[in-house]
């Protein structure tokens, strides 16, 4: 019996080590192949360069119904760049950092998200995959104060923070990142201490800081609010005015709440996303509504 397993063992070790190893062997073949987060990549690869435009959108998965790249021939003044809820206003910023560093042309900038998108902090599952994984790399960590970098390698550890073949791996084989996923609170006592594994004083100050970015170009910084189902919580408009009141931000957050309209309930395919029909029907509406500001 303890020869069976001592040999069952070994396979397991073998294949495993098989696994690991044909997997580096294939990573340095195709490290640059994307598996995760297309659109944020996609961002990236657009803020790093030149460009004429003299406008960008920011924002999260809901204003790039509105403001998709395969819009981007419409309007060659606007360069799209919303992507996901889960980069956060961090990740926004570091796309604005990117962006305006090699376009000093550029005029204005909008910032389109729902209230929860602005005030949002790490997600666990999501944020590993659409921020840590094309976002979290050496080119863009010095736009990140050093509370953001810890929490970061404090929740998702600084090995698979870092280090590019870990983020690979977990975007290559979803079940990996979900045992990933499940097993890291044991592993690092800084998600404990942190509430639903967010950090809610992390994102008011990067939208502070777009503003003052866009304040020493003298560019045109603006908040606007994604359209909301009729059936939102508009409570939770307070906190966040709160806030953004404390962080010196009230004409900024007067003009968000100014460009806020409803939309019914049924055209909501999830209670955050519009139906693709309605967005078909009525985007130049939508479009006109937001920035009648």
């Amino acid at each position: 019996m303890k020869n069976f397993l001592q040999k069952t063992g070994m396979v397991i070790i073998s294949i495993i080590a098989v696994f690991f190893l044909l997997n580096i062997l294939y990573y340095k073949i195709s490290a640059n192949m994307r598996l995760v987060a297309f659109e944020v990549y996609d961002a990236v690869d657009m803020a790093i360069q030149p460009t004429e435009y003299t406008g960008v959108v920011l924002g999260d998965s809901v204003a790039r119904q509105i403001f998709n790249p395969a819009y981007q021939e419409e309007n060659m003044d606007l360069c799209y760049l919303a992507t996901n809820q889960a980069i956060m206003p961090a990740g926004n910023y570091i796309l604005l950092e990117a962006f305006l560093g090699n376009n000093p042309q550029v005029k204005t900038v909008y910032y389109v998200a729902r209230p929860d998108s602005l005030q949002s902090g790490i997600n666990f599952v999501y944020t590993y995959s659409y921020f840590v994984t094309p976002m979290y790399r050496e080119a863009f960590t010095e736009y990140l104060n050093q509370e953001t970098r810890e929490g970061v390698e404090g929740i998702f550890g600084r090995f698979f923070a870092k280090n590019e073949f870990p983020k690979w791996m977990l975007g290559k084989y979803p079940k990996l990142l979900e045992l990933y996923n499940d097993k890291a609170e044991k592993l690092w006592k800084m998600k404990n201490n942190i509430q639903d594994g967010s950090m809610p004083e992390m994102a008011i100050p990067y939208i502070a800081q777009m503003q003052q970015l866009c304040e020493d170009k003298e560019i045109a910084f603006v908040l606007l609010a994604s359209p909301l189902p009729e059936e939102f919580d508009r409570s939770s408009l307070d906190e966040m005015k709160r806030k953004m009141e404390l962080a010196g931000m009230e004409e900024l957050m007067m003009v968000y709440l100014n460009s806020i309209f409803y939309v019914p309930q049924d055209e909501f395919v999830d209670g955050i996303h519009m139906t693709k029909e309605y967005v078909a029907r009525n985007r130049g509406e939508i479009i006109e509504k937001m920035m009648r500001q």
